[in-house]
């Protein structure tokens, strides 16, 4: 009876155990399931939302230059040779504000960004100089190619008269911030419609200005698009390009973060008003930073593939598809002034070939030279990434201009640039503290309760065991023997 009573309350005890293991594991996944979920949302003193408007983590841009050696000979018609220096390291701070809720689960903001130089991580100063394509010289040029000829012939005697080169040596500075170019000014003066500005900078007018107004979907009612750009401007749709497809307005606008719960299978989708243009970036490989495990997400070969290649690129050759560039390249002059500047990923990365070695000293890596997304996939934050671009300058001969008379056509590279950050460390101790102390607790919970119920169950056993072995050695000793029966 004893024995029976035992085996009955170790049965429970084990059974209750794996019930209190199971309900645990689904009742926490559940539970975590929903705060992950709040976490995310874009809404009004959300969690998510201090970080998103504010990253705690240091956002740095870095730029590297490429000074050319041969001027002279390339004027002559020989290749351009290049060094690359750098980099020239910047701050980045970028803070929303203006933000702004609407009806539709859409909220409204802008984001101002400013740049403060960083001598200690820069291989050099801002006063830095090195020689490089004159682009407002070219950017005249091109303007000017389906003007008469008359009107050609005074703009080459106004470039001469001024002393203006193909190449010209330049302050890092200036060629990033601004400058005032002679000629744009003299021209400016003469026909302001043709030349809005005297003057001329990479990222002029862009330190402590925005880049537009931003509508993002919050993720209420559908998570999916939580961090999404609804419109940009007031405008669901681009107008630079030439068919619906390249025109399209997708994903987030600084890909800090994206909805909950991804996999291998995600497609990560990032609008920048850099290129004007959509990206996509698919699943690469796994990755680990600052002891967090990621998945790390690549933007393909196929997005500035040749449309031979890459049919949906159609719509991004610019004027016409009789003008579309090799594989690796993207015209985006039609949202830069008109100026010949050609985006790519750095040292070609991808590029046809022969784009590549039409210039002495560029070297495509792609571990240097790629964008990447690193995310953490159950709550969707991007733990570090780094958005890597080229400005290239299309430099075309010219018979009606002496300094193009002789040149070969070349996609000459001025500089590339990588913008990136990497969680900060205060958010590596948030990020284990809300999702992977817990997950762990629960883990080890659960294996100890299911551990004693197996231990349970096993003793039940062995007591049942033993219990019938006592028995059958009873029987065998209280059975009536041959002698034992005679005897009666």
């Amino acid at each position: 009876m004893a024995a029976r009573c035992q085996i009955i309350a170790l049965l429970v005890v084990g059974v209750v155990c794996f019930g209190l293991a199971i309900g645990l594991h689904y009742g926490f996944q559940a539970i975590f399931h929903d705060q992950v979920i709040k976490s995310v949302l874009l809404t009004e003193g959300s969690e998510a939302l201090d970080n998103w408007v504010d990253p705690p983590a240091p956002i740095y841009i870095q730029f590297y230059f490429f000074n050319l050696t041969n001027p002279d000979d390339v004027v002559k018609g020989g290749k351009p040779n290049v060094t690359q220096i750098g980099p020239y390291t910047y701050r980045e701070i970028r803070k929303k504000k203006n933000l702004t809720w609407y009806g539709n689960a859409t909220l409204s903001y802008i984001q101002p960004l400013t740049y403060i130089f960083e001598r200690s991580l820069s291989a050099g100063r801002e006063d830095d100089n090195f020689t490089t394509v004159n682009i407002p010289f070219v950017t005249i040029v091109n303007l000017s190619r389906n003007m008469a000829g008359l009107v050609k012939d005074a703009i080459d005697l106004i470039l001469r008269a001024a002393n203006e080169t193909l190449f010209k040596s330049f302050k890092v500075s200036d060629m990033l911030w601004g400058y005032e170019d002679p000629i744009l000014k003299l021209i400016h003066t003469i026909d302001p419609a043709l030349v809005p500005s005297s003057m001329f900078g990479l990222f002029l007018d862009k330190n402590g200005t925005d880049d537009g107004v931003y509508t993002t979907y919050t993720g209420e009612g559908d998570l999916s698009k939580v961090n999404t750009v609804n419109r940009w401007n007031g405008e669901d749709h681009l107008t630079f390009w030439s068919t619906k497809y390249a025109n399209m307005i997708n994903g987030s606008a600084d890909a800090t973060l994206y909805q909950p719960f991804n996999n291998k299978k995600t497609v990560l989708r990032l609008f920048s008003s850099d290129i004007c243009r959509s990206i996509d970036a698919t699943y690469s490989k796994d990755v680990t930073v600052k002891g967090i495990p990621l998945y790390q997400f690549t933007a393909p070969p196929s997005l500035f593939a040749n449309y031979t290649s890459n049919p949906d690129n159609v719509g991004f050759c610019t004027p016409d598809q009789d003008h579309c560039l090799g594989s690796g390249l993207l015209n985006v002059s039609n949202c830069h002034q008109d100026a010949p500047i050609v985006m790519s990923s750095p040292h070609f990365l991808d590029a046809d070939p022969q784009i590549i070695s039409a210039v002495d000293g560029i070297h495509p890596d792609r571990e240097l030279h790629q964008t990447f997304l690193d995310l953490e996939p159950i709550t969707g934050l991007i733990m570090e990434a780094a958005k890597r671009l080229q400005i290239n300058i299309n430099i075309e001969p010219d018979s009606n201009y002496k300094q193009l008379q002789n040149v070969h056509q070349v996609f000459y590279p001025i500089v590339w640039l990588t913008e990136g950050a990497t969680i900060d460390d205060d958010s590596v101790k948030e990020y284990i503290s809300k999702v992977v102390f817990p997950q762990r607790v629960v883990d080890i919970v659960f294996y100890v309760l299911i551990g004693i119920g197996a231990l349970m169950l096993i003793l039940a056993c062995v007591i049942i065991i033993l219990s019938n072995r006592k028995k059958s050695e009873d029987l065998i000793v209280n059975a009536p023997t041959e002698s034992s029966a005679l005897l009666s």
